[in-house]
């Protein structure tokens, strides 16, 4: 179900005006992304978010994935600069201002902005909040183009998973499920958590997820594969990668 917002933008440098019929007050993006955050009230919540949205997508600013510019990389399209990635942990908002501020005054593009799995827990900040504060801080520094979201180190817990590992990978696609409709559209899975096996008779061994077996009625794991980890000499393996 979806619900148009009657608002009416004002674009200035320091004070985006918004006027929704839905909130029933003039509120500025700074207003609107402190209700987002601190509000108790969860619909005053919800309506400050979907009116940011619709603002962001009346300005041209949109969500996108990075991946078509990996694929130039890739294949020698494009050369000669590289991609910064940012881990905003605090003052989300504030902090994304500034690299707009930044982006736009030294023409520097694209930057990812991403968070990982076990920093939405100490940081208490969720996939949509994230998203939200990012989308405001480009609405306020007047910013435009393709905003590139990133769920980063969406890792398995080497104990939790040592516990029960159905538990902790379905953890892992719920995260993912979360972050997508948060409309981050690039996540980084990494489920090589070195992991200490006990096998009988052999002692503890230290290994990395090769491959999971999954029951295809049940979609539970029936089967893992293990890679035994020498800490004391380099690993090479074969990753794949196809272009399509």
């Amino acid at each position: 179900m979806t619900r148009q917002l009657d608002c009416f933008v004002s674009a200035k440098r320091q004070a985006v005006e918004v006027s929704c019929a839905i909130l029933n007050k003039s509120m500025t993006i700074d207003e609107l992304i402190y209700t987002t955050v601190f509000s108790q009230d969860e619909k005053q919540k919800k309506d400050a978010r979907e009116t940011i949205l619709n603002i962001a997508r009346k300005q041209n600013i949109f969500p996108a994935s990075i991946f078509p510019l990996y694929q130039a990389f890739g294949k020698g399209k494009i050369s000669g600069f590289t991609v910064p990635a940012i881990n905003i942990r605090a003052l989300t908002y504030d902090t994304a201002r500034i690299i707009f501020s930044l982006m736009k005054k030294h023409r520097i593009g694209p930057v990812i902005f991403e968070i990982a799995r076990s920093e939405m827990e100490y940081t208490a900040q969720r996939p949509q909040e994230y998203a939200v504060s990012v989308l405001a801080a480009a609405i306020k520094e007047e910013y435009q183009g393709p905003v590139f979201l990133q769920g980063d180190h969406f890792q398995l817990s080497k104990n939790r998973f040592l516990e029960d590992a159905e538990q902790e990978i379905q953890k892992i696609r719920d995260l993912a499920t979360e972050a997508i409709q948060a409309q981050f559209l690039n996540i980084d899975i990494d489920a090589s958590t070195l992991v200490d096996l006990e096998v009988e008779g052999a002692g503890k061994h230290s290994v990395i997820i090769h491959d999971v077996e999954y029951d295809p009625v049940m979609t539970k794991p029936i089967h893992v594969d293990f890679l035994e980890v020498a800490t004391d000499k380099l690993l090479k393996t074969h990753v794949p990668i196809e272009f399509s």
